[in-house]
């Protein structure tokens, strides 16, 4: 099965949005953080925090995917999270979420982004998020939400994870580290944004 390295390039390609999911693509199940879950604890305003947090991108982890009856694996290399996750905040998408990648979702926002550069320093580790989880590359988002709904879904497990929706550019990946872009795939692209949109 082919394997294809996401390219992030910032005149074409976006994340414009990242869904709440039942099963990420990522396999990284995020935390719904309450008071009691704080890393030190600050005068309390409200009962809960109402904030979720997880991993949007894992870097080089290769991810299945199915494109009109087409096989095949996706990896996003560390440069093309980071300037993904840079992009994402730059163009102002912070309040874009949906559910499931199709119903958009009212009152979230997404408070915190960053990029783990220390493993087994970083911020996720006082939060409780999956040590696997937590790699250098890595892209974590902490998401403010005001939705009763869509929190309750989280604190019942029916979503458990983020997942991107996006647009990116595809090189296929040979044995040989050789890498051209596939033709299948270069023209799915070219046909427009609404051809082809693949989640994440």
């Amino acid at each position: 099965m082919n394997t294809y390295e996401a390219i992030y390039d910032p005149e074409s390609d976006n994340v414009y949005s990242v869904s709440l999911v039942e099963s990420p693509a990522m396999e990284s199940q995020f935390i719904a953080l309450k008071k009691e879950n704080r890393p030190f604890q600050l005068a309390e305003v409200d009962k809960k925090e109402r904030t979720l947090l997880g991993v949007a991108l894992i870097p080089d982890k290769p991810i299945y995917r199915n494109q009109d009856g087409a096989e095949f694996y996706i990896t996003f290399p560390k440069e093309t999270i980071k300037a993904s996750a840079h992009d994402f905040l730059k163009k102002g998408y912070q309040l874009n979420s949906k559910l499931e990648h199709e119903s958009e979702i009212k009152g979230i926002s997404f408070c915190e982004s960053w990029i783990v550069k220390d493993a087994k320093n970083d911020t996720a580790n006082a939060y409780g998020l999956p040590k696997d989880d937590i790699v250098e590359g890595a892209w974590i988002l902490k998401m403010k939400c005001d939705n009763d709904e869509i929190y309750n879904k989280a604190l019942s497990g029916e979503i458990t994870g983020f997942s991107i929706d996006g647009l990116f550019s595809l090189k296929e990946v040979e044995s040989k580290n050789k890498m051209n872009m596939s033709k299948s795939i270069t023209e799915a692209i070219h046909k427009g944004f609404e051809d082809f949109k693949t989640f994440f």
